[in-house]
C-alpha cells in the first residue's frame, strides 16, 4: 500500500518487490505483515547513512515521474540518467571509502558450536 500511496513502482512491480526483500532475508511475514530482519535493519540503517536521497520516498516518487515522461517521449533518458548520476557518484565514492575504512574493522564470521556434536566447532560466516 505504502509504495502505491506515494506513487512509486506499478502494479506489476508490488509483488516481485516484495519477493525479492523476503528472497534476500531482509524482512519476513508476520501473519499478514513483512516484518524486517536483523539484516534488513541493517540495510536499511545503511542505506540510510550512506544514500539518505536515495531511499527517501520523495526521490522515488519523482524519479517515477521523470521515468514516465522518458517513457512517454517528453524527456530525453540521457538527460534523467545524467541529472541523477551526477548526485549520485559522488555519493558512491564517498560510501565506498566509508565501506573500506569499515570492512576491515568488522568480524565477517562466528564461532558456533555444532547442533549435533557441541565438539565440532563451526564458523557461521556473513556476506553474499
Amino acid at each position: 500500500k505504502a509504495l502505491e500511496e506515494n506513487g512509486i513502482g506499478r502494479p506489476s512491480t508490488y509483488a516481485p518487490i516484495i519477493t525479492t526483500i523476503i528472497d534476500r532475508g531482509y524482512v519476513e511475514r508476520e501473519q499478514k505483515k513483512l516484518k524486517p530482519t536483523l539484516l534488513g535493519r541493517a540495510v536499511d540503517g545503511l542505506m540510510l547513512e550512506q544514500f539518505p536521497h536515495i531511499v527517501d520516498v520523495d526521490f522515488s516518487a519523482e524519479m517515477e515521474k521523470n521515468l514516465d515522461k522518458v517513457e512517454s517521449g517528453k524527456t530525453d533518458w540521457h538527460k534523467t540518467v545524467d541529472d541523477f548520476y551526477k548526485g549520485f557518484a559522488a555519493s558512491l565514492e564517498q560510501a565506498e571509502k566509508t565501506w573500506k575504512a569499515r570492512r576491515s574493522r568488522c568480524r565477517t564470521s562466528l564461532p558456533a558450536r555444532s547442533a549435533t556434536s557441541a565438539a565440532v566447532p563451526m564458523v557461521i560466516k556473513v556476506g553474499k
